[in-house]
This record gives structure tokens, C-alpha cells and sequence, in this order.
């Protein structure tokens, strides 16, 4: 098996919640990801925007963790709620709960993304490209996030000095698709306050399988890439997400307080570790953002 070059593939996958910030939430360990969303009771909430941005203390938006039953929300603030209860049906105690619009029956926050060109490399040498890619998939916890699923398009190869297209099963020509993700955020350097995403596949082994002509490729392990933008301590719709490789080896390769993880490529002639570069350009449905 020759050199390969696949123009398409970086597995990035996706998430990138846009603010990293010192804060502390209701028994969160940090860093956590959360929401502004507008109060459904006007003046209830503790900013003036929709990106949590200008504090008031009557504001119509606040700061919001992972939702309870239908659109009643934990608060970031402690006490600043108006509810006791996930179901925001007991009112007093500790106003930890809050009903807010845009968010009705309960059901995850979604993001997408596009996807840069990118680049799988493996430790010895042989290369994966693809032209773009897109992702979806949704947050479904304070820290975690799932049912991701990128499509990278424009793949190809370069098997005995022949290109040729690379597809998943079922898929068109030239698109790869990975199997169902979930993924999590830590810190990658707390003292720097750098936050990472740790992306692994959900329910089985493979990251993502594919053929290129008669070559099968098999991807496994998990991805880990860095929050790059907003700045510190802002929210937005729209953030990326960064994933660096030299020669094979991932920049980073765990989270903070976590086990060592790795991606590895099997070209047909078993596993080798591999490095992936690109960059995902994510847009969420609410103003977002990772707690530091």
C-alpha cells in the first residue's frame, strides 16, 4: 500500500460553544457548557441582551444551564432564578430554575457547522484530505454534547500514483460520513484557561469507515480540539473550533484530569496513530458558551 492522499478527510466534527470564562453554576463542575435565553416573564432576567453581555437587573435575558422539563432551565446565577424545581412548579427555595422562551418542550439545543478542508495524517506518512464538510448535532448536557454527525465531501485518494474518489457505504461519490458521535468539554490548560472538546464515536468502535476503489480505511478513537473563538468571556452564535496534527500526532491527545486518547487509522495493514488539522466554523440556535 502506496502513499495515500485523500483530499478530504480531518473527522473534525464540530462543536465549538463560544465562551470561555471564569464563573461558577449550582454544583457545576466547570467547565460547563451554557445559553442565553430570553426570560418568559419580561424583567425577570439579569441582562439586557441576547448575549449576555450588559448586566440589568431587570433585564429580559439570562444565563442558562441544561434544560429540565419543557422550557424551564437551571440558572448560571445562583438564586437569581424564580423556581425551586426543574419543572418550574415550586417557586422560592433556592431559585435555581427559570422559564424561558425559545426553548420549548425540553428538547436539546442544536448547532451545525462547516467544515474547512482539511487533512488526516497518519505516523507514517500517508495522508486524507477532503474539500469541506458540514456537521449537526445537538447539546445535551451541561457538559457534553450529541447525535453529531459530519459529512465531509470532495474526498479523494491517491492509491499507485492514481486518484480516485472515496465514499462511505451508501453515501454519494467523494462524501465520507462518520457513524453517530457524542462528545465533552474539559480543560485542555486550566491556568491558561483553554477548553477543548474530546469527540468520540457513540455505540460502536469506528470513528468512520470508508473505501477509496478497493482500499477500505477504518478510523477509531477520539478527536480532542481547542475552543478558539469568541474571546474569553463572550457568548455568540457563531464560534470555531480548531484541531491541530504534525506528522500524525494530535496536538492535544487529552483533556485535563483525563486518560490519554488517540485517533488511529487502519489503511489495511492494522491501526496507526493519526493526526488531524482543520478547522470548524460552528453556528448554534441560542447565544452560547463554555464556562472556564
Amino acid at each position: 500500500m502506496k502513499h495515500i492522499k485523500i483530499v478530504g478527510i480531518c473527522l473534525a466534527a464540530v462543536f465549538a460553544m463560544g465562551m470561555v470564562a471564569a464563573g461558577s453554576a449550582s454544583a457545576e463542575t466547570e467547565p460547563y457548557i451554557e445559553q442565553c435565553l430570553q426570560t418568559l416573564t419580561a424583567g425577570q432576567g439579569n441582562w439586557l441582551d441576547s448575549q449576555c453581555s450588559v448586566s440589568r437587573a431587570s433585564g429580559n435575558w439570562i444565563r442558562v444551564i441544561e434544560p429540565g422539563i419543557g422550557n424551564c432551565f437551571r440558572v448560571v446565577e445562583p438564586g437569581t432564578g424564580a423556581w425551586n424545581d426543574n419543572r418550574c412548579s415550586e417557586s422560592g427555595g433556592s431559585k435555581e430554575f427559570i422559564r424561558v422562551t425559545g426553548a420549548a418542550g425540553g428538547e436539546a439545543a442544536t448547532f451545525s457547522s462547516i467544515v474547512s478542508s482539511g487533512e488526516l495524517e497518519t505516523e507514517k506518512g500517508h495522508k486524507v484530505k477532503c474539500a469541506a464538510g458540514t456537521d449537526s448535532g445537538e447539546i445535551t448536557g451541561a457538559k457534553t454534547v450529541g447525535n453529531v454527525i459530519v459529512i465531509f465531501t470532495g474526498c479523494e485518494s491517491e492509491v499507485l500514483e492514481t486518484k480516485v474518489k472515496c465514499k462511505t457505504t451508501g453515501a454519494k461519490e467523494g462524501e465520507i460520513r462518520t457513524n453517530n458521535l457524542k462528545g465533552e468539554i474539559g480543560y485542555l490548560n486550566k491556568t491558561e484557561q483553554k477548553v477543548g472538546l474530546l469527540l468520540e464515536p457513540s455505540g460502536t468502535e469506528l470513528f468512520a469507515e470508508f473505501k477509496c476503489s478497493t482500499l477500505t480505511a477504518k478510523v477509531k478513537g477520539a478527536i480532542i480540539g481547542e475552543f478558539t473563538k469568541p474571546k474569553t468571556g463572550e457568548m455568540s452564535t457563531e464560534a470555531k473550533l480548531s484541531y491541530a496534527q504534525e506528522k500524525g500526532k494530535q496536538k492535544w491527545t487529552k483533556l485535563e484530569g483525563g486518560t490519554e486518547r488517540k485517533l488511529e487509522t487502519n489503511l489495511g495493514a492494522g491501526y496507526e496513530g493519526s493526526g488531524i488539522k482543520n478547522e470548524d466554523t460552528l453556528t448554534y440556535q441560542h447565544d452560547t458558551g463554555v464556562v472556564g
